[in-house]
């Protein structure tokens, strides 16, 4: 199931409560959530992308449509 708010396109006056999706149709595509995952398996960082890109949001999208803006690493020490 794919839960997105579009909310890029919308002033900021309207983007409380119920949206219209009438005034603002679900073909804008823009989504609030940002898609996430490990790179723990042997594919390259495009391929996961893809692949949590379709898990995360149910869009498929093509490798050469995607472009890498920052890589983020988080450490964990536990005490």
């Amino acid at each position: 199931m794919i839960t997105a708010v579009y909310i890029e396109h919308i002033p900021l006056e309207e983007r409380k409560g119920l949206i219209d999706t009438a005034k603002y149709p679900i073909e804008l595509g823009i989504t609030l959530e940002l898609c996430a995952g490990i790179t723990d398996k042997n594919l390259t960082f495009a391929e996961t992308a893809k692949a949590e890109i379709l898990e995360e949001t149910g869009y498929e999208v093509p490798i050469e449509k995607l472009e890498k803006v920052r890589t983020f690493r988080l450490w964990i020490t536990l005490l």
